[in-house]
């Protein structure tokens, strides 16, 4: 199939010009330029998506954007797409594709990949497409989770990511927008851009990938991670699922961050989470503790307890 692909997409891709049209929902006149045949409408700020091909395939809908690209559905798969001048965009898609070709065994709960190709313009994914929306999309439109559905949640995200750490691989870039939901309840982790093999995780550099909002204290400070810091991420995922917000935010990026440095995030879940069983609180703690050194450092011992917190639910 990936022969096939890289075959098909030798092609450039024509996207139209569309002076004259008008914006779908107020109907002013849209620019002519566009990014991935996306115009925004510079009156509503809208996005108008106006399908295009890409050698055979006829990208349909536009789903999202991406880090630096965008998601389309084509029939029964999802596209992603990078602009091909943008070098890190590139690298990032190239190094999501040999992250997952590289796995020996691959979770129900990671995102299958099924192909990379490029052309003279883009280069892309393509993934199964699956109706739903990500966990950022969840929240916003049905408020937080449930106990039972918000532990069987993370059950399912602790499992995509042990199994990225079995096969040697961090996973630094958990946070809402990375994981999938579908119409039937499936949890799919998504986006291996920022996945680095853990012969090669190093201490700080100029440009530290990952969300602000989850990030671990030791990407922030140089310290070399392990799954540790996986373990704070999750600690800070579990409580967006059942408060419904970050637990810091700031000016920017870089505020929200520092915050992570030089606050304790286990000190707060006490009264963050209080509406929550006492024990599944501590648990919360010893993730999101700031010295790694006092938290959970197994992902079988994790999924056990919160297995243990399932079976203790009522009914």
């Amino acid at each position: 199939m990936l022969n096939f692909l890289k075959n098909i997409f030798k092609q450039k891709p024509k996207e139209e010009l569309l002076l004259g049209d008008l914006c779908s929902f107020c109907e002013s006149p849209l620019p002519v330029e566009s990014k991935f045949n996306i115009f925004k409408c510079k009156s509503c700020n809208t996005l108008n998506f106006k399908e295009f091909n890409i050698g055979e395939i006829r990208l349909e809908e536009f789903i999202s954007y991406g880090g630096s690209g965008a998601v389309f559905r084509s029939g029964d798969k999802a596209i992603k797409l990078v602009d091909k001048r943008n070098a890190v965009a590139l690298a990032e898609l190239e190094n999501e594709y040999q992250v997952f070709v590289a796995l020996k065994e691959v979770s129900d709960h990671l995102l299958t990949l099924e192909a990379f190709f490029e052309n003279d313009e883009y280069a892309g994914l393509v993934t199964p497409y699956e109706e739903g929306g990500d966990l950022a999309d969840f929240i916003e439109s049905n408020g937080v989770m449930d106990f039972r559905k918000g532990l069987e949640l993370i059950l399912q995200v602790t499992d995509a990511v042990q199994c990225l750490y079995k096969n040697g691989f961090l996973y630094p870039d958990i946070k809402p927008q990375n994981i999938l939901i579908s119409k039937e309840g499936r949890i799919r982790v998504c986006d291996y851009g920022h996945v680095s093999s853990l012969s090669e995780v190093k201490g700080i550099e100029e440009d530290v990938s990952g969300t602000a909002g989850f990030i671990s204290p030791e990407r922030l400070t140089g310290e070399k991670e392990d799954c540790r810091s996986s373990m704070y991420s999750i600690g800070l995922l579990i409580h967006y699922i059942f408060t419904g917000r970050k637990l810091y935010s700031g000016e920017d990026g870089q505020e929200t961050a520092e915050k992570h440095v030089n606050n304790n995030a286990a000190s707060l879940m006490n009264s963050e989470l209080k509406h929550l069983p006492r024990n599944f609180v501590k648990l919360v703690e010893r993730l999101t503790n700031k010295n790694r050194d006092l938290r959970l450092s197994s992902f079988p011992e994790f999924k056990g307890m919160i297995r243990k917190q399932l079976t203790s639910i009522p009914g």
